[in-house]
């Protein structure tokens, strides 16, 4: 088939790049299946799924026809309705099993990621027939030819046809276009004519790169800054060592900085990470300097406060629903009332005020959240903490 002889070619195109090393790894696209044309369906959801043909070179067997001849045959086995059934029957068992059933939907979500993240590595490309694009008649004649392509981590190749012309549209991440050239060359000498046009895509937008400059100034100052106190230590106090307080204090501000720049585009999620961060960097802060317990007793009480009404303000000055602030208010909430409590019931804490008042504001606000917006709390604590 038409899918057979361009996998095999798109295999062939990369190992002409691939080093002696590279070989000992095989060559493996992922191809998305239209499970449409095998299981009728009438929803509208997505609904496919993928094999992953391959060829191991380096074994004496490199010639275009050995590759053919394996892909030929993986595809006649992997893509029968009976492999299709039985890789979703597999698929639906984990689902339905009874112990991963009732595990927390968060839980459920990271170890697919996890999950993906691992089988993507093995990938080396990827190949996508999007099959043939019909159009109604009035408006196939106006159309000349139609191109797909798609933004991904590793190269892409996306198929398509109309009427009697077939498009292969290239998207990659590099710079290269030897495996498109090597591709191109391969269909030539079968006796396909190919005609390689650029896709005539509008001029982008230039970046704006001005918060990462910043940022980059920022990292080159704490640096500075560091090298300048050793070098004064050295020079004229050897015996102090002034260099580690300022090497302590620029990793503090550099830290809080780029974790502010990184979450910019969630600011409440930014306020949850700067949370743990510095009530971390308070108690570092005071191991660091002799313990004298200012970091429980009125540093991690007073950030818990603090970012609360930052919390706060933030939705009210970006009229957030309460779809938007819900967890990140739930979260703040619930860290403010554990650690200060445990620190109290562990006898860590001497001077009480500041704990007591952090742990009534957010037992205060918790209990607000559930009274007055309780319809909105169920939805979100079942979204991300989901069982079953």
């Amino acid at each position: 088939s038409m899918s057979v002889l361009l996998t095999t070619a798109f295999i062939c195109a990369i190992h002409e790049e691939m080093s002696r090393i590279q070989e000992k790894k095989p060559v493996i696209l992922m191809v998305p299946v239209n499970l449409r044309k095998i299981f009728p369906s009438d929803s509208m959801l997505n609904f496919f799924g993928y094999i992953e043909p391959g060829y191991q070179f380096g074994e004496e067997k490199d010639s275009f026809e050995d590759v053919l001849e394996a892909v030929k045959i993986y595809f006649r086995e992997n893509l029968s309705k009976e492999h299709m059934a039985g890789r979703m029957n597999e698929l639906i068992a984990i689902e339905k099993h009874k112990i991963l059933k009732w595990a927390p939907l968060e839980l459920k979500n990271r170890c697919i990621r996890a999950g993906a993240k691992m089988a993507e590595q093995e990938v080396t490309a990827v190949l996508s027939n999007m099959s043939v694009v019909k159009m109604p008649e009035d408006y196939a004649d106006y159309i000349e030819k139609f191109g797909v392509y798609t933004s991904t981590n590793r190269t892409e190749l996306c198929i398509c046809s109309f009427k009697d012309t077939l498009s292969l549209s290239f998207t990659s991440r590099y710079d290269s276009t030897n495996i498109q050239r090597n591709f191109y060359r391969i269909l030539t000498e079968l006796g396909v004519q190919v005609t390689v046009t650029e896709a005539d895509f509008p001029e982008d937008a230039k970046a704006n790169y001005e918060g990462k400059k910043v940022l980059q100034i920022f990292t080159f100052c704490c640096i500075a800054a560091i090298v300048l106190s050793m070098m004064t230590d050295i020079i004229i106090s050897p015996g102090v060592h002034w260099s580690v307080y300022v090497a302590s204090g620029c990793a503090t501000m550099w830290l809080t900085m780029a974790v502010g720049y990184v979450k910019r585009f969630n600011l409440l999620k930014n306020a949850a990470w700067q949370l743990l961060i510095m009530s971390g960097i308070c108690v570092l802060w005071d191991l660091g300097t002799g313990w004298r317990g200012w970091s429980v007793n009125i540093g991690i009480p007073d950030i818990c406060l603090l970012i609360q009404i930052v919390m706060l303000i933030i939705s009210r000055i970006r009229s957030l629903s309460p779809r938007e602030y819900m967890i990140y208010y739930v979260m703040a909430s619930v860290y403010s009332m554990i650690l200060p409590f445990v620190l109290l019931m562990t006898g860590v804490i001497r001077y009480r005020t500041p704990s007591v008042i952090c742990i009534g504001c957010s037992f205060l606000l918790m209990i607000g959240l559930i009274m007055f917006k309780r319809k909105e709390f169920k939805e979100e604590m079942h979204k991300k903490f989901h069982v079953g």
